[in-house]
């Protein structure tokens, strides 16, 4: 099965002032297509720095990355900005939802800076939010949406483009058990559906790991063990 993600030595350090800090220390990770991964660590082992080089998000200080065969090194940022609306659907644990757009319009945003039609846009946004459970909620603000709607809104508007990825960091962190429990269902059942094929989910939760076809632990800035 080809790899949907591919990392060979990723380092990444950040300045403090007078001091760096060595965040990722060479990081060696591959993913194939089709798969859900959990990745586990402590707060400061580098999961979201992971997650955001993988997105494009960041550039690594060293090392070679591949999404979808593409080498993303290689690609300026406008390319990148590009690769990421049309291949990478990402849903944070801050729901970042525009307060003065209504939950369809929200939705539809990441199809329209990608040049799609309003009318088209609003077609395959409608059509996620039924499918995650809000077609009684496409009117309202954000403000006017529980957490776990926002998040389930956020999970329709990473998918409005069909992307071959989906990246997702501590989506239940803003949560109670209840409500988090529903939102990986949600994303279960895209998964299901094929509309979220390849999985890549920061997590310091075991119970959320437990639903992905496999875990990959950082300890330090290292991979220490895959299962």
């Amino acid at each position: 099965m080809e790899s949907a993600v591919k990392a060979c030595g990723i380092v990444k350090s950040y300045r403090m002032g007078s001091n760096s800090i060595d965040v990722l220390r060479g990081v060696d990770f591959e993913m194939r297509s089709g798969e859900w991964i959990a990745l586990l660590g402590s707060s400061g082992s580098g999961k979201t720095t992971l997650l955001n080089i993988v997105a494009g998000l960041e550039r690594p200080d060293a090392g070679t990355l591949h999404v979808d065969g593409v080498d993303t090194g290689r690609r300026s940022k406008p390319e990148l900005n590009r690769f990421r609306r049309r291949h990478i659907g990402i849903v944070f644990q801050a729901y970042y939802l525009v307060p003065e757009l209504d939950t369809t319009e929200n939705v539809m945003l990441p199809a329209l800076v990608d040049g799609k039609g309003r009318r088209e846009a609003r077609s395959r946004a409608e059509e996620l939010l039924c499918m995650v459970g809000l077609k009684e909620r496409m009117r309202h603000r954000p403000l006017d949406l529980s957490g776990g709607e926002q998040q389930r809104a956020a999970i329709a508007r990473a998918l409005v483009n069909s992307p071959s990825m989906l990246l997702a960091d501590e989506p239940t962190g803003n949560l109670d058990s209840r409500t988090g429990e529903q939102v990986l269902q949600t994303i279960s059942l895209m998964r299901k559906d094929g509309l979220a094929k390849t999985i890549l989910m920061v997590t310091h939760n075991s119970d959320v790991a437990a639903l992905a076809d496999r875990t990959v632990h950082l300890k330090d800035g290292v991979v220490q063990e895959s299962a």
